[in-house]
Parts: structure tokens; sequence; C-alpha cells
């Protein structure tokens, strides 16, 4: 799953899981270590999540939204255009984003 993740938060990002590596200094025997299942230390997921400017738990969990939205309030999230976009967003506003259907989906 963390492999997954890492490759659809490079794909958002224009770039590849090999130049994440090369960029963040770490060998390219990590990718695939990771393709077959292992996992990078915290420390190594903490600067992956922040050259791709995405959550650590999008990383290690994908898709923390469905595990925070209601199933009957998901379906604007199945659309890519919009899930993309989110994506794009930086952590801080990606949690800002949650919060804020949090709160909508309490009303």
């Amino acid at each position: 799953m963390f492999y997954d993740n890492l490759k659809t938060a490079c794909i958002n990002k224009n770039t590849t899981i090999s130049e994440i590596l090369t960029k963040l200094g770490l060998s390219k025997a990590n990718g695939t270590n990771w393709k077959k299942g292992q996992t990078p230390s915290g420390d190594v997921i903490e600067k992956l999540s922040d050259e791709l400017e995405v959550t650590t738990d999008y990383l290690i969990k994908g898709k923390l939204l469905d595990e925070l939205i209601p199933v009957e309030k998901q379906n604007i999230f199945n659309n890519m255009e919009v899930t993309n976009a989110y994506l794009s967003l930086s952590a801080e506003d990606q949690l800002e984003v949650q919060l804020d259907i949090l709160k909508r989906s309490k009303k």
C-alpha cells in the first residue's frame, strides 16, 4: 500500500519515485524494497511527505478522507479531478479541507 500511495503522490507532482529518491539523497534500492512491501522509517516518510506535499497519513494509509467522511458524502471524491486537486494541496491545506468537511458533515 505504501508504494502505491507514494507512486500516486509522485504522479500528482509530475515526478517519479526515482527522482524523489535522488533528490532526497536516498538509494534507489529503497524504491525496490518498498515495491516488495517494506515500509520506510518514520523519518523517511516525513521527508517524502514534505517533498511531495502530502500528509504522512496519506503515504501510509492512503486516502484518509475515505475514513473521515461518511459514505453518503464521499461521492464528490470519486471525481478524479477533485481528488487530484486535493492531492496537489500542501499537507497543511489538505488538513484544513479535511477539517472543513468534517465540520460540514456534522450539520
